[in-house]
């Protein structure tokens, strides 16, 4: 199974979630792709005003983990921007996991996961699993190791 993580990431901790969330599968067996979604504008603030240069085939894929940090109890903008703007899933699986700041899942990281979950589902598919790392929970070597095992599953 050849699976795609669309990844965006401003500080690099989404993207150290997405490598262990790879990892993970190409020791499953799989062939995992980490791919880094980078705007023409990161500090655009209207999600018209968004553009990317390219955008994956999602024809290519049999999966995908779609990743993005909480900007404002929010799913960040440029996910939300490059999703919009992405070709439709067409029933591929998709799992889903966002990153925040603080130390509870409930202080916006939940409500950025519906987002993402919704704006995925918009696009022909329904996600399978999904998960919320809080960066400021002592926890969270462990809760990134039980994320990826959950987000490896299709």
């Amino acid at each position: 199974m050849k699976i795609a993580l669309i990844i965006h990431s401003k500080t690099g901790n989404t993207l150290s979630v997405a490598v262990r969330i790879q990892e993970k599968l190409i020791l499953m067996g799989y062939s995992a792709s980490i791919i880094c979604i980078q705007p023409d504008h990161e500090h655009a603030t209207d999600i018209d005003h968004i553009h990317y240069a390219s955008f994956i085939d999602v024809r290519e894929y049999d999966a995908f983990v779609v990743g993005c940090p909480t900007h404002g109890a929010s799913m960040s903008l440029p996910m939300s921007a490059y999703l919009k703007q992405l070709r439709r899933f067409d029933n591929k699986k998709v799992n889903c996991f966002v990153t925040e700041f603080f130390p509870f899942s409930w202080m916006g990281g939940n409500r950025a996961l519906t987002q993402l979950k919704t704006v995925c589902s918009s696009k022909g598919t329904s996600v399978n699993s999904s998960g919320v790392i809080t960066w400021s929970n002592p926890g969270r070597n462990n809760a990134i190791d039980q994320l990826s095992d959950e987000l490896s599953h299709f």
